[in-house]
């Protein structure tokens, strides 16, 4: 049975509540070939995907989410590893919503900047946990189930930066 969520708006298309579950997918054309993640953007919209991941490794791959925003009526969602400023430099250039990890992000100091860029633009972020991240005081999640262990401890320590941050509950914080 499905659980009914908070709404979050990622462009022109909302998830959660009682909206329909929302088609996405994830290109993977290298990022450094603009033209093939814009062909590639433009084939997953034409099949009727409804929410486009593009990963951003660094700040200058910025431009990649830019030209796929500009080639398709869809919600571009910059999936960020590693580097805070490739999240900055997508939010500036418009991307619907910022998928980072905090466990790789860095410090808090590199979140908060990445949480007020969003909150200054709207821009909703999804914590993404994985198993095998890292968290400042946090003790190693239980073998079984590992992630809800693990996503709990994550979204609570990183609600924290968010409260700290003022975020707006109108440019919601998604854990998981």
């Amino acid at each position: 049975m499905r659980q009914l969520k908070r709404e979050v708006k990622i462009g022109n298309v909302t998830i959660g509540g009682k909206n329909p579950i929302a088609v996405q997918t994830m290109l993977n054309v290298p990022v450094e070939d603009i033209e093939g993640n814009v062909a590639q953007a433009k084939r997953c919209e034409a099949a009727g995907c409804q929410i486009l991941r593009v990963t951003c490794p660094s700040p200058a791959d910025a431009k990649c989410i830019e030209a796929v925003k500009n080639a398709v009526n869809i919600p571009i969602v910059a999936d960020i590893h590693f580097d805070y400023k490739a999240a900055l430099a997508c939010a500036d250039v418009g991307v619907d919503k910022i998928r980072i990890n905090p466990g790789n992000i860095g410090d808090d100091d590199r979140v908060k900047a990445v949480v007020d860029a969003c909150q200054r633009k709207n821009i909703p972020i999804r914590i993404g946990v994985w198993k095998s991240i890292s968290l400042p005081n946090m003790a190693p999640p239980p073998r079984k189930p590992w992630w809800r262990a693990h996503c709990t401890m994550c979204a609570c320590w990183k609600n924290s930066i968010s409260t700290t941050s003022s975020f707006p509950s109108r440019t919601p914080m998604c854990p998981a």
